[in-house]
């Protein structure tokens, strides 16, 4: 069995994963830093190059060869929920948690974060700032975190180690 971490940008993927990961004795990977080091460059370079569509079908390969394994801890990318193969893939073999923060969070740790720029492009064209990118997506991806997810932890006002005790003591 494995725990997949899901959630928008900058809930705490992977502080979370790798903490616990290492709380647990299990492997921990980054389903982005994966389709990175295969690639050889970083999300957007991909999204350049490939495009969105591309960098989901590569995201959806990840996903498939992850779930195919045992003893995982993974922080997917947080578009993983837009393809229901995907999700049914993580339910199927895991156990689904839903990181979730306010916008407002979400944009202050995406501004203090100096790869933002190269591990997060933009997920619109039309949003005029980070914030109103955050409030539109979210709009569309909370519905599919929650029915994607078996827990659902915020993370806007815990350290890792209460977050990673909260998500212990609500595992199956």
């Amino acid at each position: 069995m494995n725990i997949y971490l899901i959630g928008y940008r900058a809930t705490g993927k992977t502080t979370i994963g790798r903490r616990l990961a290492e709380k647990m004795d299990l492997c921990f990977i980054d389903s982005d830093a994966l389709i990175e080091e295969t690639l050889s460059m970083p999300i957007s370079g991909i999204v350049v190059m490939h495009g969105w569509e591309g960098f989901r079908q590569m995201e959806s390969a990840a996903i498939s060869a992850l779930s195919g394994k045992e003893g995982l801890i993974v922080a997917t990318g947080g578009g993983v929920v837009l393809d229901p193969d995907n999700v049914a893939r993580l339910r199927q073999t895991g156990t689904v948690v839903w990181l979730d923060a306010s916008p407002a969070t979400i944009v202050s740790r995406m501004a203090s974060d100096p790869a933002t720029a190269a591990q997060r492009p933009p997920l619109t064209q039309n949003a005029p700032s980070i914030a109103d990118e955050v409030h539109e997506t979210l709009q569309h991806r909370r519905p599919l975190y929650r029915e994607a997810a078996h827990i659902h932890i915020n993370t806007d006002n815990s350290t890792t180690e209460a977050l990673c005790d909260h998500i212990l003591s609500l595992l199956p």
